[in-house]
């Protein structure tokens, strides 16, 4: 859900990766938001503002 509501928000996109693997004999699966960076003027104020952003958008679900 962060995935999306960010991608709609148009500020900044994240792709989500689902890791599978086996956890005291039960299969789990973690999702993984990952950035792919092709900038290289992306800086790291760049960075912490996507993170930001995903703070902000998680604390409003986490409030839904």
């Amino acid at each position: 859900m962060l995935q999306k509501v960010q991608y709609e928000g148009g500020h900044s996109f994240v792709s989500r990766t689902i890791i599978k693997k086996m956890c005291e004999d039960k299969r789990i699966s973690v999702v993984a938001l990952r950035a792919v960076i092709g900038n290289p003027f992306t800086s790291e104020a760049d960075l912490e503002t996507v993170l930001e952003d995903q703070a902000r958008i998680a604390r409003q679900l986490e409030m839904s």
